[in-house]
């Protein structure tokens, strides 16, 4: 039995239920790039980004390479996204199995 596809969607489409799914949006914020620490001792870079789509925003959180490459007013495609809740908040994840295109500069 294959995989299911992930499902083109927009923001407000997106809620806890939401599986893998694909996104295009434009980064409309990004925070000052900081050094965070894992718990088993790992140091990663981190920088969150707003994106918005038609219908809405939502935050993206860019990890090491990520925060170097994405910027304010690119236009983003996101496949096979997750969404995870951070402090109260649904942000979308890029993992191994996602990929971020930048379509516009």
């Amino acid at each position: 039995m294959a995989a299911e596809q992930p499902e083109d969607l927009m923001i407000k489409d997106l809620n806890s239920e939401t599986n893998r799914f694909n996104l295009e949006a434009k980064v409309t914020e990004k925070s000052a790039s900081r050094i965070v620490f894992s718990k088993w001792g790992g140091e990663f870079l981190l920088s969150t980004a707003t994106v918005m789509d038609r219908s809405g925003t939502i935050r993206l959180p860019l990890w090491n390479d990520l925060v170097g490459m994405v910027s304010i007013g690119d236009l983003l495609h996101i496949e096979n996204a997750r969404l995870k809740r951070f402090r109260g908040e649904l942000q979308v994840r890029v993992d191994k199995s996602s990929k971020l295109r930048i379509i516009e500069k």
